[in-house]
């Protein structure tokens, strides 16, 4: 049985800003611990869509993707160009050209960040996703830290924030708030 989750994700001073994951449950992905450290397993290896909203971001989208590509967690990298008018479509394409596992998806016109997401959360083939914005603000090494939980399966949904650092933590408060959206 297929279940898809619907993130929102605002980016604004007084609300949440991070790396967003949602989980697809088609098989359950498990991973072993030794000595209380993760270790990904190769079930859990190219198990990650990567959905990349872009617009006007021709001086670091290349770099960010050649960071993500080094991720052994990432299948795909569906990048959703809203329009972009500074070269970012001419970096995108040589991009896909190069690497068989991006996709590109351009908006005729910009339809804005959700939008892009949107689009991205429909091309994605995997049983995660995660939204990478394409300026460098987060760190792909992260990466296994967001799907630790999923991949234990102790959570559906996993926020990410730049402002807090450390250890994981969990918040019961959201549940109902989930539970009542089904």
């Amino acid at each position: 049985m297929t279940r898809a989750v619907r993130l929102q994700f605002q980016r604004s001073c007084d609300s949440f800003a991070g790396i967003s994951l949602g989980m697809i449950k088609n098989d359950r992905l498990e991973i072993p611990f030794t000595d209380g450290h993760m270790m990904l397993n190769t079930s859990a290896h190219h198990c990650l869509t990567i959905v990349m909203p872009v617009y006007n971001e021709a001086a670091t989208v290349a770099k960010v993707v050649e960071r993500v590509l080094m991720r052994p967690e990432v299948r795909e990298i569906v990048v959703v160009n809203d329009s972009s008018t500074d070269g970012t479509d001419a970096v995108l394409t040589r991009l896909a050209a190069e690497f068989d596992s991006i996709h590109v998806i351009h908006h005729e016109s910009n339809q804005g960040k959700g939008a892009a997401l949107r689009t991205g959360f429909r091309h994605a083939t995997s049983p995660f996703v995660l939204i990478q914005d394409a300026d460098l603000e987060y760190d792909p090494a992260d990466y296994p830290k967001l799907l630790g939980p999923l991949l234990a399966n102790k959570a559906d949904v996993v926020f990410g924030s730049r402002f807090r650092s450390g250890e994981a933590c969990r918040s019961e408060e959201h549940t109902s708030e989930l539970q009542s959206r089904q």
